[in-house]
């Protein structure tokens, strides 16, 4: 496979840093930092509008699969 160094040395250093403890964890839809997340605010919700959320959202992860907003 051809990518560049930068981009090569960028996912080893994640590979190594991946499932270490010092890791953030947490509720998946907390946790995301992309623009979708941002948006979503889930950091900001009550806990009913959460429950709604885990009851009705679902995200699709590459990585993790499928997960509901509450997944750790």
């Amino acid at each position: 496979m051809k990518i560049s160094k930068k981009l090569s040395d960028l996912n080893a250093d994640r590979w190594q840093s991946f499932g270490k403890p010092n890791n953030a964890s947490g509720p998946a839809a907390i946790c995301f930092r992309g623009h979708v997340y941002q948006g979503f605010e889930a950091w900001s919700m009550d806990k009913q509008a959460l429950n709604w959320a885990q009851k009705h959202i679902r995200i699709l992860s590459g990585l993790y699969g499928l997960l509901r907003t509450l997944d750790r």
